[in-house]
């Protein structure tokens, strides 16, 4: 048999795949060749890992997320068709997996729609520390731009660890200042002169967003670079994020990342950064290597003293988007570890479960599970204007996956 295939990559896949090849070569009793597509299209991402099975449980499998060519030989006696030359399946550890999926589906959409650069905002902060990273990873520093836009309320750490993260990777990446606090409160005099003085409420910190976006535009139209988007998946859902600001890009890497795994990735890139430091690499650390050159003719950027510590601090802190005095992500959201739960069992069980069920599932309160779900379907409107961003879960906010509209009553 042989499967001419271009099959999706999604978290967990390849086991399944693997199930389905052994039941098939059981059922038939003949040897099957899979090949499978490598690379990024739009919001898809294909693994590669092309393999032949045979009658007794022999594989020689391609290395995932490379493309390459493999010659198989098979040879027939007594017992049937068997290989000749098995190559056992590479596994990889999730961390890796995740990365690399996601930095693929990054480098082929910039590539293929044209862009050699990207810039993004970094603020200080998990997700553009996370993504920065990403860019650095897959198109060398030499073509990624960070521009930091500082407000009043942007703390003195923020500004520190984003800068020492920037510098600190490869030979130094290039870090821009654009304050926004001069730009924030011209507007919001002009704002008073023509409507009159207003309460203070989320208008205020909506605008600094999009001030922000508005300058990554104009460096984007006036250099040709992308902007790379920084949300993740929880914040995508709950719709914790400005319109035409932090949602501005041409894509989005973290898009099908949920908060707490933005979390575990920035442990694995900094466990790999700070062990190289050391020079006390793992084999789990050499095998990361491995299949990120495999896949971009590279390794991960390295990174100095600085910013191994500033992404230190950066994981430990408590989230805020810093639009107001003290503010953090938890004043507006339940605890990340709690709210992810609720919106995996809620999205990626491809919404089979009912609200009873997550709230038994979870041990979470019903009320808090329907105030989530009545909250992911009133930002449908959000989610529709997003950028795209690379699919790693078995059910994203991608077209194919996800089909419901943006105008409806129906809410709980």
């Amino acid at each position: 048999m042989i499967s001419i295939n271009s099959s999706p990559y999604s978290i967990a896949k390849a086991a399944y795949r693997r199930k389905v090849f052994e039941d098939r070569v059981m059922e038939s009793h003949i040897p099957l060749i899979y090949v499978n597509q490598v690379g990024g299209n739009d919001e898809l991402v294909w693994d590669g890992a092309s393999a032949a099975l045979d009658g007794q449980g022999n594989y020689h499998e391609m290395e995932p997320w490379k493309e390459g060519v493999a010659i198989i030989e098979l040879s027939k006696d007594k017992n049937g068709w068997h290989i000749v030359n098995p190559k056992a399946p590479m596994e990889q550890a999730f961390d890796i997996e995740r990365y690399t999926a996601a930095c693929i589906g990054l480098r082929d959409y910039v590539h293929k729609n044209g862009f050699k650069k990207v810039v993004l905002g970094l603020s200080g902060g998990a997700d553009s520390a996370l993504v920065g990273l990403m860019a650095a990873d897959v198109f060398g520093v030499d073509n990624v731009d960070f521009i930091t836009m500082p407000t009043r309320f942007t703390s003195d750490d923020s500004n520190d660890f984003a800068k020492l993260l920037g510098h600190g990777m490869g030979s130094g990446a290039r870090v821009h200042t654009m304050p926004v606090q001069a730009m924030y409160d011209t507007f919001l005099t002009g704002f008073t002169e023509a409507f009159g003085s207003q309460k203070t409420n989320v208008a205020e910190e909506n605008l600094q967003a999009q001030l922000r976006g508005d300058i990554l535009s104009f460096f984007s139209n006036k250099f040709g670079s992308m902007i790379l988007s920084t949300g993740n998946k929880s914040e995508i859902a709950m719709g914790y994020a400005t319109l035409y600001g932090d949602m501005r890009g041409g894509f989005n890497p973290l898009k099908d990342l949920y908060k707490t795994e933005v979390f575990e990735l920035l442990e694995f890139r900094h466990r790999i950064g700070s062990n190289a430091l050391r020079g006390s690499e793992t084999l789990t650390d050499i095998d990361a290597q491995e299949i990120f050159k495999g896949a971009f003719g590279h390794k991960l950027v390295a990174l100095d003293k600085n910013a191994v510590e500033a992404l230190r601090k950066t994981i430990d802190r408590p989230p805020s988007a810093e639009l107001a005095e003290g503010q953090k992500d938890s004043d507006s959201l339940p605890d990340y570890a709690v709210l992810d739960k609720i919106l995996w069992n809620m999205i990626d069980h491809k919404e089979s479960l009912t609200d009873d069920q997550i709230a038994t599932e979870t041990s979470y309160p019903l009320d808090l599970v329907k105030t989530v779900r009545s909250r992911v379907r009133f930002m449908e409107y959000k989610r529709f204007q997003a950028c795209p961003g690379p699919k790693i879960h078995r059910k994203a906010f991608i077209g194919l996956d996800w089909r419901h509209p943006m105008s409806s009553k129906f809410r709980a």
